[in-house]
C-alpha cells in the first residue's frame, strides 16, 4: 500500500461448506464486555438445503478465537433434556457402521436401582452361518448392583460382560457415560472400555472379541429391544430407565480417555472427525430429536423419535459453550430463492431523558433481522422471508427449531409474528412479507438479495427489487413498549416510613397486619385512625451517640384506638413483561396459598406465549418473593434468602432454567415491605399502553395522468386559504414526463400568493 509491504491477516473457516452464489451474511455481535465481540455468519448451505448459523467470538487481531472466552458459570448451559419416568424410550437410527465406535452421554439418575440405559440388537456373522436367528446379538449399557455395565450377547451363548470396577457415586448430580469398542487394534486384539466421567472404570480384552465387527440398529434409550423370540440374558437389567439423559454422541472412532475428558464438558461443533450423529436434546417440543452432526453429504440428518412418557426438561448437565456454536434451520414448505441479508439493531422503548425530560426512543435489547427470498413450494413467486433473533449478553442468537414455519403479512401496520421463546428467555419473530416480493426475470439470471439498512430515525428500510424490476422499500419501526402488571394495593402491606413524633427523633416502624379492615384502610399520604382496639408496631428507634456507632432496638408497643398514624412511604412491586409488545396483554398472575402462612404460590400465564409458570412455596416477604422471581435468591440453604428452584414448575412452554427467574416477567422492587397476600388476578397497568415492532407498507397506488393540453387537476376555492404562504415554501411531487422538450406546469397556485413548479 502506497509503495509499502503490508500484513493482513485472514483466516479460511472450513466449516463453513457448499456455498453457492455468495448466499452469505456477516455481523459483529455485542456482548456484556466491551471489548469482547462476536462473528455471526448466516450461510446458505446447498446440500443440506439449510440456512447455518455460526457465532464465533472476534479475537484480537479481528479474527476467530475458536477457543472463546473463559467462562465462570457453573450451571452448564446444556439447556434442555430428555427425562424418563419408565413408561416411554427415545428412539436413534443406526449410525456406526465401523470397526471401532463410541457412544457417549450425560445421564442424572433419579435412583441407582437395576436399569437398562441402552439398549441396541447388533449382528455377527461368523463364516458359513446362513441363519440370521443366530446371528442376533445384543449390545446393552446398564446399571446393575449400582454400577455401569457394557454386555454384548448373541444366540450361540457367547457372553461378554464389562462392568465397572466402582460404583456411580449419586443420584444427586450429572455424570457422563461414555463406551468404546475397537475391532481393530494396532495389537491384532479386540477391546471394550468403559468410561465414568471421563475416566476409565473398566475394559475388556480377550480373543475372543476379535470377530467381526458389531453393526447398531436403531438405539433404545430408556428400555429393552424385542429380543427376537431368544429373550434377554440373565445378567442384562431389563427394569426401564428413571431420570434424564443429555448431549448424545456417537463417533465411529474408538474415544480414548484423553478425548472423552477433553470433550465432555463443551459443545460440539457437529463436524469433528468421525462424528456421525450428535443429538444435543435441545429441541425443547416435539417428538423428534434433532441430529446435530453436520453431515457434509448427506441432505437429511439422523433425527431421533420420542416414544411414550418421555417429556422435555430443563438440563443442567455441565455443559458449556466456549467455541463456536452451529446450527442450521430450514423455512418449512419453502426453498431459498435469493441471497441473504442480515442487520444488527436494537429494540426501543421510550424513556424521559434529557434536559427536557421529554420522552424519546431508547435503545434497548439488540437484536438481528436476517431476510432472504424464498419460494414457496408449488408456486412461482418469490417473497421475502424475514426472521428477528433476540441477542443474548454473550453474543448469541435466540435458538431455532431445525424447521421454523413463518406465517405470511401482508401490507400496512403488521407486527412480526411471534415464533418462539427459547429457554433463555430470547424471542424469535419472523414471517413471510408478502408486500415484499421478486418477481420478473431478474433472478432467473442473476443473484439477488434483499437488502437491510437502519435509517437515521432508527426505522429499519428494508430494500429489494420488486415486481417489474422497480426499486421498493419497507420500513421496520422497532418502537416498543412492554406490558407491566402492579400486584393490588391489597396484595402487598404497604408499610413504609411512618411519621410519629418521639421526643424529637424520627422512627421508622413496621405495621402487623391484625385484620384486613385495618391493611385496606392503609394508603400512601393518608392519615387515618386505627379501627382496633391495638394494633402491634415494631418501632426502630435511632440513639444519639458521640463517638459510638450502636444499631437500632427493635421495641414493640401498643397504640390505642383512635391514634393517628400518617403513612409518609410505601413501596410496590410491578410485574415487568420480559418479551416487549402486546403478547403480553392478556397474560395474568395469580397469588394464592402456599404450603405455610409465610409462603405462597404463584402462578404466571400467557396464552399469547404458550407459558405457563407455577411457583411453589415462595416467600411471602417482598423482598425475598422479588428476588425469587428474578433468579437472585441464593442456593444455599443457609442463606437467610435461600429459595429452592425445583419448586418451580414449567407446566407449558420451553424447559427453562429456573434459577435465571420467570420467563414471562420482571420484579421490579420500589421499596415494598411486609408480606405479599392472595390476589386473584392481576391489573394491567395501560399507561403508557404496550406497543410492538411493526412493518411499515403500502401496496403501489395510484397515479394520475395527463395529456399535456387540457387536463388539470384543480383545488375547491374553500381550501385556498390553506395554500397561502408568507415564508419560506417547499413543493415536492413525484413525475414521469413524457416529454421533456417543452416547459410545463407541475403546480400553480394564485391566490393571496403566488408561487409555480
Amino acid at each position: 500500500m502506497e509503495g509499502n509491504s503490508f500484513y493482513e491477516p485472514t483466516q479460511q473457516l472450513d466449516i463453513v461448506k457448499n456455498l453457492i452464489n455468495g448466499r452469505f451474511s456477516v455481523l459483529l455481535l455485542p456482548t456484556k464486555l466491551p471489548e469482547v465481540q462476536c462473528w455471526q455468519i448466516f450461510a446458505y448451505n446447498k446440500v443440506t438445503e439449510q440456512i447455518e448459523s455460526l457465532n464465533i467470538e472476534r479475537s484480537k487481531d479481528g479474527l476467530f478465537n475458536l477457543q472463546g472466552m473463559p467462562t465462570t458459570s457453573t450451571t452448564g448451559a446444556a439447556k434442555s433434556g430428555l427425562k424418563f419416568n419408565g413408561n416411554g424410550y427415545v428412539e436413534l437410527p443406526n449410525v456406526v457402521n465401523s470397526d471401532s465406535g463410541t457412544l457417549e452421554f450425560w445421564v442424572k439418575f433419579a435412583s441407582l436401582e437395576d436399569q437398562i440405559l441402552v439398549d441396541a440388537s447388533t449382528t455377527f456373522d461368523p463364516i458359513g452361518n446362513a441363519d440370521p436367528i443366530l446371528n442376533v446379538k445384543y449390545f446393552y449399557l446398564a446399571i446393575a448392583n449400582q454400577k455401569l455395565r457394557f454386555g454384548f450377547e448373541d444366540a450361540t451363548d457367547k457372553d461378554f460382560v464389562l462392568n465397572a470396577e466402582q460404583p456411580v457415586p449419586s443420584t444427586r448430580y450429572w455424570h457422563h457415560v461414555a463406551v468404546s469398542w475397537n475391532y481393530k487394534t494396532s495389537a491384532g486384539t479386540a477391546i471394550a472400555q468403559l468410561y465414568l466421567n471421563g475416566q476409565l472404570v473398566g475394559q475388556l480384552k480377550d480373543d475372543k472379541l476379535a470377530g467381526p465387527k458389531p453393526t447398531l440398529s436403531s438405539l433404545f434409550f430408556g428400555k429393552i429391544r424385542p429380543a427376537d423370540n431368544k429373550g434377554q440374558p440373565e445378567h442384562k437389567s431389563t427394569a426401564p430407565f428413571k431420570g434424564k439423559i443429555d448431549e448424545i454422541r456417537c463417533w465411529s472412532v474408538a474415544r480414548t480417555e484423553a478425548d472423552l475428558s477433553a470433550s465432555l464438558h463443551r459443545r460440539l461443533q457437529g463436524t469433528e472427525p468421525g462424528l456421525v450423529g450428535y443429538w444435543r436434546c435441545d429441541d425443547g417440543a416435539g417428538t423428534r430429536v434433532t441430529d446435530r452432526a453436520l453431515h457434509s453429504e448427506l441432505a437429511n440428518a439422523n433425527h431421533g423419535s420420542i416414544h411414550g412418557a418421555v417429556a422435555w426438561t430443563w438440563s443442567d448437565a455441565p455443559i458449556e459453550t466456549t467455541e463456536v456454536s452451529q446450527t442450521g434451520f430450514k423455512i418449512g414448505n419453502c426453498t431459498i430463492a435469493s441471497g441473504i441479508s442480515a442487520l444488527l439493531y436494537y429494540q426501543q422503548e421510550e424513556g424521559s431523558t434529557g434536559y427536557d425530560n421529554e420522552p424519546k426512543p431508547l435503545k434497548k435489547n439488540a437484536r438481528v433481522m436476517l431476510t432472504v427470498g424464498a419460494r414457496r413450494v408449488g408456486e412461482g413467486i418469490i417473497e421475502v422471508a424475514a426472521i428477528d433473533f433476540g441477542v443474548s449478553r454473550n453474543g448469541k442468537l435466540a435458538e431455532l427449531p431445525s424447521v421454523i414455519e413463518l406465517p405470511s403479512i401482508a401490507s400496512g401496520e403488521q407486527p412480526m409474528p411471534l415464533q418462539t421463546i427459547d429457554s433463555t428467555g430470547l424471542s424469535v419473530s419472523g414471517a413471510i412479507l408478502r408486500f415484499a416480493q421478486f418477481r420478473g426475470s431478474r433472478l432467473n439470471s442473476i443473484e439477488s438479495a434483499p437488502l437491510l439498512f437502519e435509517s437515521a430515525n432508527g426505522r429499519i428500510a428494508l430494500y429489494f427489487a420488486a415486481q417489474d424490476e422497480k426499486f421498493s422499500v419497507a420500513y421496520y419501526d422497532p418502537l416498543t413498549a412492554k406490558a407491566n402488571y402492579s400486584l393490588d394495593a391489597s396484595s402487598v402491606v404497604p408499610v413504609g416510613k411512618l411519621a410519629r413524633s418521639l421526643s424529637g427523633t424520627v422512627a421508622q416502624f413496621s405495621l402487623v397486619r391484625s385484620g384486613d379492615a385495618v391493611r385496606r384502610s392503609i394508603s400512601a399520604g393518608a392519615t387515618l385512625k386505627l379501627a382496633t382496639t391495638a394494633v402491634t408496631v415494631k418501632e426502630r428507634v435511632a440513639k444519639d451517640a458521640t463517638t459510638v456507632a450502636i444499631e437500632p432496638i427493635q421495641l414493640t408497643n401498643s397504640i390505642p384506638e383512635g391514634t393517628a398514624i400518617s403513612l409518609v412511604e410505601a413501596g410496590s412491586i410491578t410485574m415487568v413483561a420480559r418479551t416487549a409488545g402486546s403478547l403480553l396483554d392478556s397474560a395474568t398472575i395469580v397469588v394464592g396459598n402456599g404450603s405455610t402462612p409465610t409462603t405462597c404460590t404463584i402462578t404466571l400465564e400467557s396464552t399469547a406465549l404458550g407459558i405457563k409458570e407455577v411457583w411453589q412455596d415462595v416467600p411471602r416477604h417482598a423482598e425475598k418473593f422479588v428476588r425469587v422471581l428474578n433468579g437472585a435468591a441464593s442456593t444455599d440453604e443457609t442463606d437467610p434468602y435461600y429459595y429452592d428452584y425445583a419448586n418451580m414448575d414449567v407446566v407449558e412452554g420451553p424447559n427453562s432454567n429456573p434459577a435465571l427467574g420467570s420467563l414471562l416477567f420482571v420484579a421490579v422492587n420500589d421499596r415494598p415491605q411486609g408480606e405479599v397476600g392472595n390476589t386473584p388476578a392481576a391489573r394491567l397497568v395501560t399507561d403508557p399502553p404496550t406497543r410492538s415492532a411493526r412493518w411499515i407498507a403500502d401496496v403501489p397506488g395510484q397515479a394520475m395522468q395527463f395529456d399535456g393540453q387540457d387536463d388539470y387537476l384543480a383545488i375547491a376555492a374553500s381550501s385556498f386559504k390553506k395554500l397561502n404562504s408568507d415564508n419560506d415554501l417547499t413543493l415536492e411531487a413525484w413525475i414521469k414526463p413524457t416529454n421533456i422538450d417543452k416547459t410545463a406546469s407541475v403546480i400553480h397556485y394564485h391566490h393571496d400568493s403566488d408561487y409555480t413548479l
